[in-house]
């Protein structure tokens, strides 16, 4: 007999920790779900690559962040 595959949740108020780390990205509003976004790109995420900074607007958007708060340091 097999065992069920395992999963992990990970909390976290980094979005770009989330990104490197998890498969779907989830916003929680309100204590309600308000976003729940498939990451699919590559292991070895680079933050630098147009596909992350895309996730990464969106995930930012959702949670009120915008503008100039949005630039990676």
């Amino acid at each position: 007999m097999r065992a069920p595959p395992a999963a992990v949740l990970l909390v976290t108020h980094d979005v770009d920790e989330a990104l490197t780390l998890a498969d779907p990205a989830l916003v929680l509003t309100g204590g309600r779900l308000s976003l729940d976004v498939p990451v699919d790109l590559p292991a070895g995420r680079s933050r630098t690559s147009p596909e992350f900074a895309a996730l990464r607007t969106r995930l930012l958007a959702e949670l009120g962040v915008t503008g100039a708060e949005s630039v990676l340091t």
